[in-house]
């Protein structure tokens, strides 16, 4: 077994220089003991220096530079001529990564036909300056991540698919293994937990469930596709062997990795879920509450009509399946609990019209109500967008739950950052994403790029932002423009389509009546 080797750094930290190799098990599932069953092979010529940590605090040990061990045998692969996917868990790692394999690498011919020229030229306009892209088609490594402008995405999907484009390496996020379809040979996940929040602080680090380790492996070799394909996991933490015993030291990964079983996701059934929800929590949250009100119309006074729904869902299917007497007392008990529940909303007197809007749209009869009743003010006499979807901005109440249904409050932590997610309560908070969305909605409405947009909301930020050491700045990529662009503005788009299936019929009409 190599020996570890401990060199000089100025920095007084601990480096490990390590050769990697990969453990491959011979037969179905997982038993160590079988020693006959495992192989191992070097997976890189060369050692790989590992990473150090010093937690718990005064203690220093060795971990695995994932990323740097990943690209090192992507890499290898990638010269072979095969398509290599590399699984990160963030965008930055993404990035990292591929920057590293293109790092004193020579810039690939320009070899892009016609449409993605196009899809590369829409990116460049949209965001400003070729700077802010994330380009693909002269590199041997690109990135492929949920801040993708559409555009971007359908150019490195292509270049990927090409054979003879010479781009033969994606770095991509875990979480777009779910539904990433694309053809590859090699497929490497880098370690098998992931950041649990937009930082790349190790704080919010968890662990990928069996399944997400098992669908980003099935990336590899897709049926129709490619005949054959490797899946290789880099482990968070090292995980020490004796090559001539085959010993291993133990891991909690290699039963999940090796496994006899699919480790498929077990079903569940959503709704049944939310019902017990709200028999144990008894106050609802924005989940119950949003099913609440598409419930309300469903439900009635009685709950008949509930029963009727909740007796089809899979939950029930099962309680039935074991004990009938029990899963009619579980319908009964959540109808009963649903039927106050929706009660005790209190929400104002509605007209037949608005109940059923907010039972098929999910927002408040109050938000409807409002919005009705606001309806004369609104600016008849404006033909632009802008005055109109500020307007509405101007109904949503900060102070009212319902402001969540339309405008996420993720979503507005995404955009807005430390400017919504560190006032001091919900209310400040929704405020703050108001106040951020009436800045830079006239900028992208006059069609500005998204790196000026970014520029103006990293101002915003700065000058809100609570308890910092170093004021927001805006990214070269314009990170914070782009989620503007793909998830609150379709929120956006969602509130006007509200508004637009909104009866502005004056309320004592006959129409109403």
């Amino acid at each position: 077994m190599p020996s570890a080797k401990v060199g000089p750094d100025q920095k007084h930290a601990l480096e490990a220089l390590w050769p990697p190799w990969g453990l491959f098990s011979l037969a179905s599932g997982w038993n160590p003991a079988a020693v006959d069953k495992l192989a191992f092979r070097p997976f890189a010529p060369q050692p790989v220096a590992l990473s150090h940590s010093q937690r718990p605090v005064g203690r220093r040990r060795i971990t695995a530079n994932r990323l740097q061990v990943a690209a090192a045998i992507a890499e290898r692969f990638a010269r072979s001529g095969q398509k290599v996917i590399v699984f990160c868990d963030s965008i930055t790692f993404c990035v990292s990564v591929a920057n590293g394999l293109n790092l004193g690498q020579a810039d690939l011919p320009p070899n892009r036909d016609e449409s993605q020229t196009a899809w590369r030229d829409a990116a460049i306009s949209e965001l400003g300056d070729v700077s802010g892209v994330y380009d693909a088609g002269d590199r041997r490594a690109a990135v492929h991540h949920g801040d993708l402008l559409p555009d971007e995405r359908r150019l490195v999907e292509s270049l990927f698919r090409d054979r003879d484009s010479g781009l033969n390496i994606l770095a991509a996020t875990s979480t777009l293994a779910q539904g990433l379809n694309l053809p590859c040979e090699v497929v490497i996940l880098a370690g098998t937990d992931r950041l649990d929040d937009d930082e790349d602080s190790e704080t919010f680090r968890k662990p990928l469930a069996p399944h997400e380790i098992l669908n980003a492996l099935g990336r590899a070799g897709r049926a129709g596709q490619a005949a054959t394909g490797v899946a290789i996991i880099v482990p968070g933490e090292p995980i020490g062997f004796d090559p001539l015993t085959k010993a291993l030291d133990e891991n909690i990964d290699l039963p999940v990795v090796f496994a006899d079983g699919d480790q498929c996701l077990p079903l569940g059934d959503p709704l049944a879920t939310l019902f017990d929800q709200i028999e144990v929590a008894g106050v609802p949250t924005s989940e119950t509450d949003y099913l609440l009100r598409r419930l309300s119309d469903v439900l009635g006074d009685d709950g008949e009509a509930f029963e009727a729904l909740a007796r089809r869902t899979l939950g029930f299917y099962r309680r039935a399946t074991l004990n009938a007497p029990q899963a009619d007392a579980w319908i009964a008990g959540r109808r009963a609990t649903l039927v106050a529940a929706i009660r005790a909303r209190a929400e104002p007197p509605a007209l037949p019209w608005e109940e059923a809007l907010a039972a098929k749209t999910g927002v408040s009869r109050r938000l409807i109500t409002a919005l009705t009743q606001a309806y004369p003010g609104a600016p008849h006499d404006q033909p632009d967008a802008l005055p109109w979807v500020l307007w509405l901005l101007d109904q949503l109440d900060p102070a009212q739950p319902d402001f969540d249904t339309v405008l996420r409050p993720e979503a507005l932590d995404r955009v807005f950052g430390r400017a919504s997610s560190t006032q001091p309560d919900n209310i400040a908070r929704r405020r703050a994403g108001l106040d951020g969305l009436r800045i830079i909605l006239p900028a992208w409405f006059a069609g500005e790029s998204l790196l000026t947009i970014e520029a103006r909301i990293a101002v915003f930020i700065a000058a809100t932002e609570r308890d910092v050491r170093r004021p927001t700045g805006p990214d070269p990529k314009a990170k914070r423009a782009r989620r503007f662009a793909q998830r609150l503005a379709s929120d956006l788009g969602y509130l006007c389509g509200i508004l637009n299936q909104v009866d502005v019929t004056p309320r004592n009409s006959s129409r109403n009546s």
